[in-house]
């Protein structure tokens, strides 16, 4: 059975992992597969980026449009 583990580090920029600072990650992305075509959604928020790596949508279509939510608590 093949197994994933999927990295993520949240507002961490790819150019920043190195040998040099972070010599852990740095082993594990070039053991790994690694996406050099990469780029992050706008917003680039934490729940708008998980929810677009989970769906494989863009925001517009997965409707996470930021970090906050609003929550109707039946006062509408």
């Amino acid at each position: 059975m093949k197994r994933v583990v999927l990295v993520v580090c949240d507002s961490l920029r790819r150019d920043l992992v190195d040998a040099g600072s972070a010599p852990t990650l740095a082993r594990l992305a070039a053991q790994g597969a690694c996406f050099d075509g990469f780029r992050g959604v706008f917003p680039s928020t934490t729940r708008t980026s998980a929810a677009s790596i989970a769906t494989g949508c863009l925001p517009a279509a997965h409707g996470l449009l930021g970090n906050t939510m609003v929550l109707d608590e039946g006062a509408g």
